[in-house]
Formats: C-alpha cells, sequence, structure tokens
C-alpha cells in the first residue's frame, strides 16, 4: 500500500507502506511480535499526539469514549488541561495550536456512544508491534482519508506544518526518517513551533543569538558515563543573554531541565548540561556547567537502515519560544 502525504507541503515528502499485514511477523524485537492494522472512527482529540478512536468491532472501556492512541512520531508540548472547548483548556505555547490543528484533521469533539454519536474521522491505525504502548495508549501510526479516498498519513501533516516535535521509536521506525525529512522542512521556513518569536508576550534576551548542540554518544558505555552525554548552548552573538528559567529537554517526555535563577550566557560563551549529576554550577575556563540529574542515558544514538534513529536537544526561553535547537539523526 502506497500512502500519499497529506498536508499543502507534502509534495516533498515521500511516504512508505504504513502497514504490514495483520499477522505478519516484525523482526523489530528480540522476540517474535504481530504487526497490527485496525481501522475506527475518532471519537474525541484530547491534545496534539493523542486521540480517542471507537475502534470497529471493539466496545469502549467503561467511562471512556473509545481505545486510547498515542502516536507514533509527534510530540506535542503539553497541554495542562484537557476541555472540549479549548478556550478553557490550559497548556504550554504551541499545545492548544497542535490539538486545534488535530482536531481540524480529524475531528472528534462529540462522544456519545448512548446516542451513536461519533462525529470525528475515520482513520487506520497500524504498528509493527500489536503491544507497542506509551502510558496505557496503544501506540500506533495513524492515516485518515482525504476527499479522494486516498489514506494519509496524519503525523506527516502535523510535522510538516510544524505542530510538534519529532519523536521516533526505536520499534515503530517505519517512518522515522520522513518524520525527520517533514520536521526539518518546517524548521526551515520557521513554521509553527521552529518560530522563535511566535509565542505570546514579550520575548526575553530578544537579541541573544544562540546555538545548541547535543553530544548524544559518551565516551564508552553511555550508562556508565552519564555526563558524557549533554547539551551545549554557544552565545554566537554580541550581546549577554539571561537564561534564567529558560529550559531543555530532548524528544522524550520527562523532567526537564530548568536553568535556575541567576543563569546567563555572555558572548562566546558556552553551557554546558550534562544529562547526570553533579555539582548544580560550576565554571571552568568561562564555561559553565550544569547538571540534569538523570540516572539513565538520555539521547538516543544515531542508526541508519531500517530505523533511522536520532534524537534532538531544544533550548526553550521563559514563555516557550524555541531559541536554539539541534536534530539529529540521518
Amino acid at each position: 500500500m502506497r500512502v500519499r502525504v497529506w498536508g499543502s507541503a507534502a509534495a516533498a515528502v515521500s511516504v512508505a507502506a504504513l502497514a504490514l499485514a495483520p499477522g505478519a511477523v516484525a523482526t523489530s524485537s528480540p522476540v517474535s511480535t504481530k504487526a497490527v492494522t485496525e481501522y475506527g472512527r475518532v471519537t474525541f482529540v484530547p491534545d496534539g499526539d493523542t486521540i480517542d478512536v471507537k475502534i470497529d468491532d471493539v466496545k469502549p472501556d467503561a467511562g471512556r469514549t473509545g481505545t486510547r492512541i498515542r502516536f507514533v512520531g509527534l510530540q506535542a508540548m503539553e497541554q495542562h488541561t484537557y476541555k472540549v472547548d479549548l478556550t478553557q483548556a490550559t497548556g504550554e505555547c504551541h499545545a492548544l495550536e497542535a490539538t486545534a490543528r488535530l482536531r481540524e484533521i480529524l475531528g472528534g469533539e462529540r462522544n456519545d456512544y448512548r446516542h451513536r454519536r461519533t462525529d470525528g474521522a475515520r482513520v487506520m491505525l497500524s504498528a509493527k508491534d500489536s503491544s507497542s504502548s506509551s502510558r496505557n495508549r496503544e501506540l500506533r501510526m495513524v492515516s485518515t482519508k482525504d476527499a479522494l479516498g486516498d489514506w494519509q498519513d496524519v503525523a506527516i501533516t502535523m510535522l510538516t506544518d510544524g505542530m510538534t516535535l519529532p519523536f521516533f521509536n526505536g520499534v515503530e521506525y517505519t517512518h522515522n526518517k520522513e518524520y525527520r525529512v517533514a520536521a526539518r522542512a518546517a524548521a526551515a521556513q520557521n513554521l509553527g513551533i521552529w518560530n522563535p518569536d511566535s509565542c505570546p508576550g514579550n520575548r526575553p534576551s530578544p537579541h541573544a543569538q544562540l546555538a545548541m548542540h547535543v553530544n548524544w554518544d559518551a565516551p564508552g558505555d553511555d550508562a556508565k558515563h552519564l555526563n558524557g552525554e549533554y547539551f551545549r548552548v554557544t552565545n554566537t552573538g554580541t550581546t549577554t543573554a539571561s537564561l534564567s528559567g529558560w529550559w531543555v529537554r530532548d524528544s522524550s517526555l520527562r523532567d526537564f531541565f530548568h536553568f535556575p535563577k541567576g543563569a546567563s550566557i555572555r558572548p562566546g560563551q558556552k553551557v554546558f548540561v550534562h544529562v547526570g549529576k553533579g555539582l548544580a554550577k560550576r565554571s571552568t575556563n568561562g564555561n559553565q556547567h550544569f547538571y540534569w540529574g538523570q540516572t539513565t542515558p538520555a539521547f538516543e544514538n544515531i542508526t541508519g537502515a531500517p530505523k533511522y534513529m536520532g534524537d534532538g536537544g531544544y533550548l526553550f526561553d521563559t514563555i516557550g519560544n524555541l531559541r536554539a535547537w539541534e536534530m539529529y539523526g540521518h
């Protein structure tokens, strides 16, 4: 099955077949697992990377609007409260925009099974491993049909529009490379989350020119040398920038590192955020070192075909603008 890409900028992105035949054996894990392809209708879109789906011939869980599905390939900014009326919902900058865009694509604002009302789009859900999940949500690639009846990869649409960060998966890796291409295309155009001046409010340190580098491969065993993995922020401009309250993250959802009060970076200076534990702040030859406090490696290692794994490092200011980033991988 060939799947065309949804969206105005989609012609630049080629998408391969989304699903294996039901019952086919995937080879991405040490034990045999079965691929899955299911169909259903969207009943609710709570946020920018999650949907509820009434899967054909499957009864919803008690008290639920359907099976909760977590998108492969997407990492939306965090939404704090969930409402049908998004004017009453709250979240980080770009979180509600992602939810609104996903609702525009898939619908699903009503959910009343007693009257058999499900107004969302019909979707195809697929995975190389039927057991793939994330926080009690089934992890799936999601497609829907356009007016011509062609299946469209919804994650490609969201990434092409700049609605979310890309999130690469080592098991559900079918479209890792395409997702990276779509995200980089959006970033090149400063779309959505990639626009460094898109969040409401006065941009902190507006003239700051910062660059991000991710050292994703520590010397030796990453698990034994956590501090060999780090974010490195460099001030390439001519003015000192405050980092107080700014934060860095990778693609995963974990406790992000927030710079402490008073942190700053001078012209030409480098600031490091090491993955492991250490002194809260240390200066060495004009560099500043901070410690994230993680107990396991944070960054995915680069791999080639077929998985095309990678990750990224992202620096956000206090109002949520993405001010520096590096996305790595083939």
